[in-house]
C-alpha cells in the first residue's frame, strides 16, 4: 500500500509552485502543458492548475514573445 500512496504523490503537482515558476517567466506556457502532459495528472487536479493560472492575472509567456 505504501508503494501506490508513493506513486500517486509523484504523479501530483504542486499548483502553487508551478503558477509561481510561470508569473516569475521561469516556465513558459508551452513548458507548463509538456510538464502536465508527461505527469498524467487527473483532471481534477488540471482544472485546478488552470483557475489557479486564471486567477494569477498574469499574460501568458508564449503571448509576451
Amino acid at each position: 500500500m505504501q508503494k501506490n500512496q508513493n506513486v500517486e504523490q509523484e504523479k501530483s503537482i504542486d499548483i502553487e509552485e508551478l503558477v509561481a515558476k510561470r508569473n516569475e517567466g521561469k516556465l513558459t506556457d508551452t513548458e507548463l502543458n509538456e510538464m502536465v502532459e508527461e505527469m498524467d495528472v487527473d483532471n481534477d487536479s488540471l482544472d485546478k492548475l488552470y483557475d489557479a493560472l486564471e486567477d494569477s492575472a498574469m499574460p501568458s509567456i508564449d503571448d509576451l514573445s
